[in-house]
């Protein structure tokens, strides 16, 4: 491996110095680029040129003659010549001189044909604009882009133990930034700005000096290097933070301790801040020499140390009592900490002002903590475990499929029972022949939705509403997701148990597995902890908190069977793992409440939909993402909450987000969910985990 780094090392010294004035024959770094790395080597990949706009090169050579002499010394691509056309005509020229040969331009052409062909791209040539708002700035490429700033960043030298800053000791910060602009500050300006900074306890000097080509140099002007030196013989101490060029040490020799961001996006301005307090870990190691102080390889280590105020606070991570450790269920800790990054730039991208999170693995909980805050205001509260959050339509599957589950056990309900069996306004017509099994496959005939909550309140007039409705499509025909269908579930429910629907869940379910936070029509005392939804200005007005989002549920009193329940990611979490386990386990099995017969209910139903009886199931684009397995299972809900179960993976994840909060147009958390649960399942490691067919 050394010797690969070493030649590639000098077949990228080697090119410069052929086009450079003086420089010898092309046929040097051809032995280096063919010679060594084709031939001793075997590297069969793509060599690139550096960029050839560089000054030296245009001076010494010429644009064309540089691009020329490029390919006659090994390179399949050549970058950044400054005139395409000129260095394209030069290359044609040559090979019709004799200078090149046909047969080497053949072979970089092969090399390029393969690599495309290798990124599918003789199948797929063009892309799908209508993706790229989905794909470019994705959260999940932010995300990874985040995670590699953050184990980028590198402190090469921390002579006083300045990193992480300690807060008892620190209380005024003095932050002079210097960018590579037209220095306009000089003299009396730096001489005050160091007057000013010594009466800080600590000074932090950013300089944002990109290396360019062209530019000639690297370093920060002769001023600040001034500024730094009189601060440092004035006794306070100084941070040289580099957003940019690796090389200021030239500037600045004797600063104390020097951090590497290596560039100046926001993920590394981002970094270089939790490294400097210590909220994320740092092991970066110097890949080059910053002679005569630091060799490759340097690089300090400096570990997590969560400071006391950034607790709960927007950015930060309130973990809700013991998380167990991920390597004992055979998750990997760094994939999880992709999984807080995530949350946190989404909060910062306004995707959602707080997040819950619940991972749940080999019947450990590996994640159980909240992101950010209830509302967007500083002062609102922090996200937590127990934060109450309205389902929406995870209504659906929490409240209305378990009880029908459940009746189905018991024997009281039959899957292939006419729902007018039941309700009797369902006996007639078109309806007479619909099943239970068909409204949980949303195959009722009936539409997604009608906005009833115009004319309508309360449940009879709701029943004798959607009974009156003509078919959208014939019953079993087509699959067609249908709040109305569930709405009528819960009716049947109802009838078949004898109590209401929020009464019968109480005690079926969130009695029996003590889930204290589940529930319809949260109590007033519960405001303090419940996110708010939309600021509804069209039927309600007035910013919702602890009152029920769907318009339709809340005009039939805040208990419906589609939506209307509210609860938190911590007893999400264990009826998830009360689920998993019921799916897993024989039949029949279930204990004090039942689970029995939840593999039936859990299962794609068949090949022509996702659905699942009331669940969702894995398919191309939905929330699943592509590395659950294709027997996982999971429902969304409209104010931005999701759970996915896996009993493939034995896994489990609760995302509970109130992205309507002020209003529903906000869209960005659909790739969230994606992103949240890919990175999940491949932050497993004790088995492989493939991107499903």
């Amino acid at each position: 491996i050394q010797a690969g780094v070493d030649a590639v090392m000098t077949a990228h010294v080697a090119v410069p110095g052929i086009l450079g004035p003086g420089a010898p024959p092309a046929t040097l770094s051809a032995d280096v680029m063919t010679g060594l790395l084709r031939d001793e080597l075997g590297f069969q990949g793509l060599l690139y040129t550096d960029a050839l706009d560089m000054g030296a090169i245009v001076r010494g050579y010429g644009d064309a003659e540089a691009a020329v002499r490029a390919v006659q010394a090994g390179a399949d691509v050549v970058l950044m010549p400054l005139e395409p056309v000129a260095a394209i005509e030069a290359i044609v020229a040559a090979v019709d001189s004799g200078r090149l040969s046909e047969t080497r331009l053949d072979s970089s052409v092969r090399r390029l044909l393969e690599s495309k062909a290798r990124a599918g791209l003789h199948r797929r040539r063009r892309v799908d604009p209508e993706r790229i708002p989905e794909i470019v700035g994705s959260a999940e490429h932010v995300a990874f882009a985040e995670t590699v700033a953050a184990r980028s960043i590198t402190i090469p030298r921390d002579l006083e133990g300045r990193i992480p800053v300690d807060s008892s000791r620190v209380g005024r910060v003095f932050s002079l930034t210097f960018s590579r602009q037209p220095d306009q500050a000089a003299g009396a300006v730096f001489d005050s700005l160091a007057e000013a900074a010594t009466a800080a306890d600590l000074v932090l000097l950013s300089a944002y000096v990109p290396p360019r080509s062209g530019v000639g140099s690297v370093d920060v002007s002769p001023a600040v290097g001034r500024f730094a030196d009189r601060v440092r013989t004035g006794g306070t101490p100084l941070v040289l933070l580099s957003f940019g060029s690796p090389y200021l040490l030239s500037s600045v020799p004797d600063a104390a301790t020097y951090l590497l961001a290596w560039g100046g996006r926001n993920g590394s301005q981002r970094a270089a801040a939790e490294a400097l307090l210590g909220v994320h870990p740092v092991a970066g190691r110097l890949p080059i020499s910053l002679p005569p102080f630091h060799d490759p390889g340097n690089g300090l280590t400096r570990p997590i140390r969560v400071l006391p105020e950034m607790t709960g606070a927007p950015g930060g991570d309130a973990a809700a009592g013991p998380e167990s450790d991920p390597r004992d269920v055979g998750m990997d800790p760094a994939g999880l900490e992709r999984i807080d990054r995530l949350l946190r730039v989404a909060i910062h991208d306004s995707v959602t002002p707080g997040a819950a999170l619940a991972i749940g693995r080999g019947g450990q909980l590996v994640r159980l903590r909240g992101y950010g805050r209830l509302d967007w205001s500083g002062s609102s509260s922090p996200v937590t475990d127990s934060t109450i959050y309205d389902l929406a339509s995870l209504t659906k599957v929490v409240s209305t499929t378990t009880a029908v589950m459940q009746l189905v056990a018991q024997g009281t309900l039959g899957l292939t029972d006419p729902v007018g069996k039941y309700l009797p306004e369902w006996g007639t017509g078109w309806k007479r022949d619909v099943t239970i099994r068909q409204l949980l496959l949303h195959r009722g005939g009936l539409p997604p939705f009608r906005p009833f909550w115009r004319d309508l309140e309360g449940r009879a007039a709701y029943r004798e509403a959607i009974a009156a409705l003509e078919p959208m499509t014939m019953p079993g025909d087509s699959t067609v997701y249908s709040d109305l269908g569930f709405i009528t579930l819960g009716f049947v429910v109802e009838e078949v148990s004898g109590r209401s629907l929020d009464n019968y869940l109480r005690h079926s379910l969130t009695g029996p597995l003590a889930l204290t936070d589940t529930g319809y029509r949260p109590d007033m005392a519960d405001r303090a902890r419940t996110a708010p939804t939309e600021v509804d200005s069209v039927y309600r007005m007035e910013h919702l908190r602890g009152v029920v989002h769907d318009e339709n549920a809340h005009a039939m009193g805040g208990v419906a069977g589609h939506a209307g329940l509210f609860s938190s990611a911590r007893d999400l979490a264990v009826f998830a793992h009360w689920l998993l386990d019921a799916v897993r386990a024989p039949s029949g099995a279930g204990g004090e409440v039942s689970g029995a017969g939840a593999a039936q209910f859990t299962a794609r139903h068949d090949p022509s939909a996702s659905r699942a009886l009331g669940w969702d199931t894995p398919t191309r684009g939905n929330s699943a993402g592509r590395y659950l397995s294709a027997r996982a299972f999971g429902h969304t809900g409209f104010t931005g909450t999701s759970l996915w179960i896996d009993p493939e993976l034995d896994l489990f994840v609760v995302l509970l987000t109130n992205r309507v909060n002020p209003t529903r147009d906000n869209r960005a958390h659909i790739p969230l969910r994606r992103a949240v649960h890919e990175a999940v399942a491949q932050a497993i490691r004790d088995r492989s985990v493939r991107r499903r067919e």
